[in-house]
């Protein structure tokens, strides 16, 4: 299941719907990177 809000963005919400993940300024390498250590780091 995607959590994506729209297919140009990077935007996911979390379980709690509070926390808004937003990263559209990295290339794809450096996105999945960050997000993937913020996720890590969230949980």
């Amino acid at each position: 299941k995607s959590d994506l809000l729209c297919k140009e963005c990077d935007q996911l919400f979390e379980n709690n719907k509070d926390i808004l993940i937003y990263n559209s300024q990295f290339d794809k390498k450096e996105r999945i990177e960050k997000l993937s250590t913020t996720y890590r780091r969230i949980h």
